[in-house]
């Protein structure tokens, strides 16, 4: 049976977009208390809930090593840093990479929080976390700009490449929490089934840890976890 297919209503991603083009220069935002340097092309996490969203569900200890995939701003490695051990920012946009860094000058955070430009995992050096958060790119389609790759990916490739790989650098007992949105079930490809059908062939378990409806979509935060050996 063929899966039915919609259109997804591209207005509110536009209007997203076309705010973060009025910027041409640097500029300065806050969230809650943590103030951020924003460069013009990268994603900026005060013009959305998703990312304050995601950084209220993530739960980190003291000792906790936490490895930030599709940094951007650097907003989630900065927001955990002061409360782990250790984070490494990563993103595949060189112009995002400055963007951390700067953010890490800011908040005087370059013994806590290391910086990676790189296509997923490909140059993080190979080790196990106890923690990696993901904010990938979570409507489908075909970006035309370094900004539009942190909004739109293709067949949502980009997540489904990072579920295959993440494995490989999580510790036995770690977890990694992910932001997703169910608007891809509109397009034919499975929404949260998505990410289950591969978690399960990569041995993990997801949980829906919070759900967040928005009127056209509903974001959630999932916990993949290692499924125990029986």
């Amino acid at each position: 049976m063929k899966t039915k297919t919609q259109q997804i209503d591209l207005e509110p991603v536009k209007i997203l977009l076309n705010k973060h083009k009025m910027h041409k220069s640097k500029y300065m935002v806050t969230i809650n208390t943590l103030r951020l340097i924003v460069l013009p092309e990268v994603f900026c996490p005060a013009y959305t809930n998703t990312s304050v969203f995601l950084a209220d569900t993530v739960k980190v200890s003291p000792n906790d090593t936490v490895l930030d995939m599709f940094s951007g701003s650097g907003y989630q490695a900065i927001n955990v840093a002061k409360k782990v051990k250790e984070v490494v920012a990563v993103d595949h946009s060189p112009i995002a990479v400055r963007c951390i860094t700067q953010n890490i000058a800011l908040h005087k955070l370059s013994s806590k929080i290391h910086v990676y430009q790189s296509d997923l995992f490909t140059s993080v050096p190979k080790r196990r976390f106890d923690i990696i958060i993901a904010n990938p790119p979570l409507l489908p389609g075909i970006p035309k700009s370094i900004l539009e790759t942190a909004v739109l990916d293709n067949g949502l490739l980009t997540t489904k490449r990072f579920l295959e790989t993440a494995g490989l650098y999580l510790k036995s007992s770690g977890k990694i929490y992910l932001l997703f949105s169910d608007v891809c079930k509109k397009v034919g490809l499975g929404g949260i089934d998505f990410v289950k059908n591969i978690a399960n062939k990569h041995n993990f378990s997801m949980t829906i840890l919070a759900e967040k409806p928005v009127g056209y979509e509903t974001y959630s935060v999932l916990l993949l976890t290692r499924r125990r050996k029986t």
